[in-house]
């Protein structure tokens, strides 16, 4: 079995010089036609002159289908009829014909015509040429194929460069009514993000009224991310300078970020959700959403607020503590392990300035000098 380039390239030879045995054939019968007549001598020489325009023509036009690995058998497709190569040979007689009437003085090398712009003559016959005339009529014949030749092969070539330029042309256009959508789609994305933003805005401002989380999560559905880090900073530092004041609306925005970004890796902003339910005491939910936050963060960011925050959680969840006891060992391992991940060149914890923290370290001292190494 051949490989499948050697059968192209035998298929596109084959069919290369099936066109050339039709055209051939087709000029040749034409020509023993013309000649075997009754006409003119004049006019069989003009007749034959144009017939050799027409065949070195198409044979220029194949000629650079051929080099340019252009050429194609004639096919019908979704598209409809395929010429193919028989539009090569096309372009090639058109590009023959042209070049003698773009050169000055070209049509008139064509033996038995002379050109006017009104009018081609042709003489009578044959007889009626001056003696000697037929060498010159010879290098006439040669001097007509060969730039019927060149005609074809340049007339099918500025065809192959008009194509490109129409493709590139209406490339460009598709490529600017690309960038007009994209410009379209920007201007829309912006605006959402001013509304959404003016949405958080109003939400933080307690003189106003607010909006429920799922207000909230329907006008930041289709916000950038940048729009919704904003909104996390924007509600960060408002928390940050006055927890108590903003820990109400500051929960319900995070929420809203949360559920807008499932998906996403934000362990910042799930630590600071946790630190708004410990704000007002809910320190389940605390501890679960700090939980989340060191999962996302993972061990390669240096964040000990994240552990001494779970370790506070695990402190206020204890009814031992709460009491005035030690711990049960639960909680002390899972307390002592934060603290240790959190401080781990520290280990009396002096650094911790949490109050809840180290109230819990002098209730539960024993635990802690005997699990800290060198004490043991």
């Amino acid at each position: 079995m051949l490989d499948p380039k050697v059968e192209a390239t035998r298929s596109t030879n084959t069919g290369f010089v099936a066109v050339l045995i039709v055209v051939a054939a087709v000029l040749g019968g034409a020509s023993t036609y013309f000649f075997s007549s009754n006409m003119d001598t004049g006019a069989k020489f003009v007749i034959a002159s144009l017939l050799i325009v027409a065949i070195a023509g198409s044979i220029g036009g194949l000629l650079f289908a051929i080099r340019e690995s252009l050429l194609e058998m004639p096919r019908f497709d979704s598209a409809g009829l395929q010429l193919g190569c028989i539009a090569d040979c096309g372009f090639g007689i058109a590009g023959a014909f042209v070049i003698f009437l773009v050169i000055p003085g070209m049509s008139e090398s064509i033996p038995g015509m002379s050109y006017t712009p009104a009018l081609r003559t042709v003489p009578s016959a044959v007889a009626d040429l001056p003696a000697g005339e037929s060498g010159t009529r010879t290098n006439d014949w040669l001097e007509v194929l060969a730039v019927a030749l060149v005609g074809g092969y340049a007339g099918r070539a500025l065809m192959q460069k008009a194509t490109v330029s129409i493709a590139q042309v209406e490339q460009v256009q598709q490529d600017v009514q690309s960038i007009s959508r994209q410009l379209e789609e920007h201007e829309a994305h912006l605006q959402t993000d001013q509304d959404f933003a003016r949405i958080v805005r109003r939400h933080l401002d307690l003189e106003e009224k607010g909006y429920e989380q799922s207000s909230i999560v329907e006008a930041g559905k289709h916000t950038s991310y940048d729009a919704k880090a904003r909104a996390f900073m924007l509600a960060k530092r408002l928390f940050a300078g006055a927890p108590e004041k903003y820990s109400d609306r500051t929960r319900s925005l995070l929420q809203a970020l949360v559920e807008l970004d499932a998906s996403e890796q934000h362990a910042e902003l799930r630590e600071l959700l946790a630190r708004c339910f410990g704000e007002i005491g809910q320190w389940d939910r605390a501890a679960h959403w700090i939980g989340l936050a060191i999962d996302i963060r993972g061990n390669t960011q240096n964040k000990r607020r994240f552990e001494v925050f779970r370790a506070r959680c695990a402190i206020e969840l204890c009814p031992d503590f709460v009491a005035g006891n030690e711990s049960n060992a639960t909680t002390r391992s899972s307390v002592y392990v934060d603290l240790c991940a959190a401080y781990p060149s520290d280990p009396s914890f002096k650094d911790c300035h949490d109050e809840k923290i180290q109230t819990w370290l002098k209730i539960n001292a024993d635990y802690v000098n005997i699990t800290t190494p060198g004490n043991q």
